[in-house]
């Protein structure tokens, strides 16, 4: 049995720890807002969830791995594909570690930032500077910073217009059973496109003009929002 048969076995035990951690310490991100305002059940979330983040990974993910295995690593700078294949193992193993302890003391931490930081170490340890991708590693890095902003952003003016409109309005039963079609239908359609972006890339929708990218966005809106009317509200 050959170095990289025993390394790549290894990487799938890696992975599968780090799956569980992952999970253990993630899935709160996207789904602890839905158990705690009680539209989800504990039971009801852990189904969900097992569900959907496997077809996430399935569906999208290989463009995160590319963008981890070319982007913020050049292999081609690696000593050999076994050191490569060493790098990302260890990634995995430091990730889990990480979060495993991280979960035990209810810390909401980031999986990206621990696969990350353990991608970009063992690139230096290896190649030295010039296995890291510079300019992928500051546009991530870039991304931490604004993604936060721009969310807290987003959802103060989400939030602002709900409670303007819906929440102090004079018959604000009435006025939720209007404005739900409209907040399910924008929601469902920006995680359509961010899936079609994952899976086409730029053969698709990042070759189209900003108003063709505006209509087709606006489209998915308009049917999101009547499916959302006729099957939720």
């Amino acid at each position: 049995m050959g170095a990289a048969t025993i390394l790549a076995g290894l990487g799938v035990a890696g992975a599968a720890v780090l799956l569980f951690m992952t999970g253990a310490n993630d899935v709160a991100n996207a789904l602890g807002t839905s158990v705690g305002s009680r539209a989800l059940t504990l039971k009801q979330a852990c189904v969900v969830a097992a569900v959907f983040e496997m077809l996430g990974a399935s569906i999208v993910g290989g463009s995160v791995a590319s963008t981890l295995g070319d982007g913020i690593a050049h292999k081609c700078q690696f000593a050999s594909p076994v050191t490569f294949v060493a790098c990302m193992l260890s990634a995995l193993v430091s990730a889990a570690m990480w979060i495993a302890l991280a979960t035990k003391y209810a810390l909401p931490v980031s999986s990206t930032h621990a696969i990350i930081g353990g991608v970009v170490a063992g690139a230096l340890v290896d190649g030295g500077a010039g296995a890291v991708g510079g300019p992928m590693l500051l546009l991530t890095a870039v991304s931490w910073v604004t993604s936060p902003l721009l969310g807290g952003l987003a959802s103060a003016l989400v939030y602002w217009g709900s409670r303007r409109l819906v929440l102090n309005a004079p018959y604000p039963e009435q006025r939720s059973e209007q404005a739900a079609p409209f907040l399910i239908g924008g929601t469902v359609a920006v995680l359509v496109f961010f899936v079609m972006l994952g899976v086409s890339g730029a053969s698709v929708l990042r070759d189209i003009p900003w108003w063709g990218f505006l209509l087709l966005f606006l489209g998915m809106f308009f049917v999101c929002a009547v499916i959302a009317k006729l099957l939720v509200v």
